[in-house]
């Protein structure tokens, strides 16, 4: 399993606004959502489907499997692929849409501490588990964390452990945890395999071990043993399988069976016979209605191996005894082509008949369907979903498929063509009656983690490596195959699922990113904004209306170099959902020209108007007509200049007085000159203009007036 190693970086060289900046360290990374109008090109035609001759949603995780269940009944997404029938589906979360992807925004980011020199590295590998308003999730840096979901604090953290032998590359925490319940206690328990070599139970409230088992304690020297595969917890047990880091070398593999209750270790089935290495189990198992296991397992040391290596199998649920099995043929055996991948479970109509099937992808590129009560006879349909495993930077196909009780979606992580052209990657629908695609969409990125879909119909795919740098996640429409909207984060790697809970989206970056929980908010609307006129060294009042403004809005500026600002919330200023007012300062060097003006709620969602707002420079008078005037007159003038702006005032000598002052434009005023019979005679008067008495500044005069 050489390719999966993703250890390290590939091998390979409160609420949110919709564009938000995260600062990792010294560097700048821009996550930006947008709504592309296509990536990759959509078909439905099945050229690349190969047949053989032969031609529900999930329930909650819980420690007893339910037979008759296939679909998730509440929001939780609390095991990965959200539960023991790996759906990958949440179909109660149905309030992000094709329709509102473009308002998707984040609500909030977390990231868990690390510093350069640290063991492991930042961001995560591992998917968030979400129970009870708590998101469980392991980092590279080591630990495992308890985050409440309202305020984002750390409620516990445990350290599990970084693997740092230099074989082929150390590695922090990679399995997703599992939290459910305790079948003796009723207590909700956190079940995740560790880096350090042991299988964990903690209590999920506190952080405590309740038990830990040994899986394989990994070398220090080497990287053998590795915790890759997510477990399962069904039967009132907890199976898990063993792995080893990156093939160098492999270990005696297979999957372990513990007491859910007590961790005491009842079972190992051993992929391989004897003392032989190899055949790793790098997935997470999964259960039938039937209480019996399926699960894959990886190569061995070389093609053409006996049985359990490149098999997928059904295990007695309580004692691991071999029930079924079916090998890859040796010809479909490519360099370390295994399976990566977990399986699925969905329905077929075959002959008329609603079928139990299984799915799985292999490293070789192809897609398997199977009938869950007959692996022997092998599959009863196969797919090429994309290129095989090559070694080195190539990718491969270890995601798991959707299963949403229509759509069987599967990632493809390796290079496809479709419609002519080549991709990195690929989402593609496959008719879970014969494998041929219904849609396929080609995306600059390979799909190495497993996608997701909400019940609403969108599909959320993770992109861990582009030759492009595209890399983020994108969203399709799950019954047409339409990109509807991306998360870009050009660079960074996503190997976590994206995981539906209620009305958000937790994504999980492989790098300093952090855990980011999106929502599909409405955004507020901008319509007027007075004056749209202002002019330096001033102060005046912004008057804005529109839609869905929030108290604590905050109002800034961007302009030709530097912005004036002003800070809303500081400035103690009347919002209604429909109206707000700010004072705002500028100085006499605010640069002149147009502006953008953003009004941006607490949640972060924002309005913008662009060049609705002019700074304009300081107000110069260049003439007062009439000039001349006599004591004890009334007179109305008019005043010409520039930087005029609204509430002027003019000021002139003693026992002169402006009344009922008229803002034109920027270059022109009106007003009623009074002189009183006391006022002093002589030509060549001052006269004073001043945009904002009250601010002091922003004044300009000449000796324009003459009194007789």
């Amino acid at each position: 399993m050489q390719g999966q190693n993703i250890s390290g970086q590939p091998a390979r060289s409160a609420r949110r606004s919709r564009v938000r900046e995260w600062r990792v360290g010294a560097a700048l990374t821009v996550l930006v959502i947008t709504v592309p109008t296509a990536v990759g090109a959509l078909t439905t035609g099945p050229a690349q489907a190969v047949l053989t001759s032969r031609a529900t949603t999930t329930s909650r995780a819980t420690s007893t499997l339910e037979a008759s269940s296939d679909t998730p009944a509440i929001p939780d997404w609390s095991e990965y692929l959200n539960g023991p029938t790996h759906s990958s589906y949440s179909p109660t979360s149905t309030a992000i849409t094709p329709t509102n992807i473009g308002n998707l925004t984040g609500v909030w980011n977390w990231r868990p501490p690390w510093k350069v020199g640290d063991p492991g590295s930042p961001g995560f590998y591992a998917s968030p588990s979400v129970a009870d308003g708590v998101v469980y999730i392991a980092a590279r840096n080591g630990w495992m964390y308890a985050l409440s979901e309202s305020t984002r604090t750390v409620l516990w953290s445990q350290y599990l452990g970084v693997v740092t032998a230099t074989t082929c590359g150390g590695s922090g925490p990679i399995s997703t945890a599992s939290v459910v319940p305790d079948p003796s206690t009723g207590k909700l328990t956190v079940y995740v395999n560790a880096p350090d070599g042991y299988f964990y139970a903690f209590d999920a409230a506190t952080g405590g071990v309740v038990w830990r088992s040994v899986v394989g304690i990994p070398s220090t020297t080497v990287n053998d043993y590795f915790a890759w595969g997510a477990p399962l917890v069904a039967n009132g047990k907890v199976y898990i399988g063993i792995a080893s880091q990156c093939d160098h070398p492999l270990v005696m593999a297979g999957l372990l069976a513990f007491d859910q209750v007590s961790g005491t270790r009842l079972a190992w089935w051993r992929s391989m016979s004897g003392t032989r290495i190899g055949a790793s189990i790098w997935s997470a198992p999964m259960a039938l209605p039937d209480g019996t296991i399926i699960t894959d397992a990886g190569n061995a040391p070389a093609k053409n191996q006996p049985l359990y290596a490149d098999s997928i199998v059904r295990l007695d649920g309580s004692t691991l005894h071999l029930l079924d099995a079916w090998q890859i043929p040796v010809s479909q055996q490519t360099n370390n082509a295994d399976f990566g991948a977990s399986p699925t479970r969905f329905t077929a109509d075959l002959a008329g008949t609603p079928t139990p099937m299984i799915g799985v992808c292999n490293k070789n590129g192809i897609y398997y369907g199977f009938r869950q009560s007959d692996l022997h006879d092998g599959p009863v349909w196969e797919y090429r979903m994309a290129g095989a495993y090559g070694g080195g930077f190539n990718g491969q196909c270890d995601a798991a498929a959707i299963w949403d009780g229509t759509h069987l979606i599967a990632g493809g992580g390796n290079t496809t063509i479709i419609n002519g052209v080549t991709y990195d990657g690929s989402v593609q629908a496959l008719d879970p009656t014969t494998g041929i695609p219904v849609w396929s969409t080609g995306l600059p990125g390979e799909i190495i983690g497993s996608p997701t879909e909400d019940g609403a119909g969108v599909v959320a795919a993770q992109v861990f490596y582009s030759s492009t740098k595209a890399n983020g996640v994108y969203f399709l429409d799950a019954s047409t195959g339409a990109v509807v909207g991306q998360i870009s984060t050009p660079g960074t790697a996503y190997f976590a699922q994206p995981v539906w809970e209620g009305t958000d989206l937790l994504v999980a970056a492989a790098s300093g990113i952090g855990l980011t929980d999106f929502e599909a908010l409405t955004p507020p609307t901008l319509g007027s904004v007075d004056p749209t006129l202002l002019a330096v060294g001033t102060r005046v009042s912004l008057s804005l209306t529109g839609t869905g403004f929030e108290p604590g809005a905050t109002i800034t500026f961007s302009g030709p170099t530097s912005a004036p600002t002003v800070n809303a919330k500081a400035q103690n200023v009347s919002v209604t959902p429909t109206s707000a007012t700010a004072t705002v300062t500028l100085s006499k060097s605010a640069p002149t020209g147009s502006y953008t003006l953003t009004l941006t709620n607490p949640d972060h969602t924002s309005a913008h108007c662009t060049g609705c707002v002019a700074v304009i420079a300081a107000p110069k008078l260049a003439s007062i007509t009439p000039s001349s005037v006599t004591r004890g007159s009334v007179t109305p003038v008019t005043m010409t200049g520039t930087g005029f702006a609204p509430g002027l005032t003019f000021v002139g000598p003693n026992g002169v007085m402006f009344t009922q002052v008229q803002y034109v434009s920027p270059t022109s005023a009106t007003a009623v000159l009074g002189v009183n019979l006391a006022a002093a005679t002589g030509s060549d008067l001052r006269i004073t203009v001043v945009n904002d008495l009250a601010a002091g500044a922003g004044r300009d005069s000449e000796a324009l007036l003459t009194i007789s």
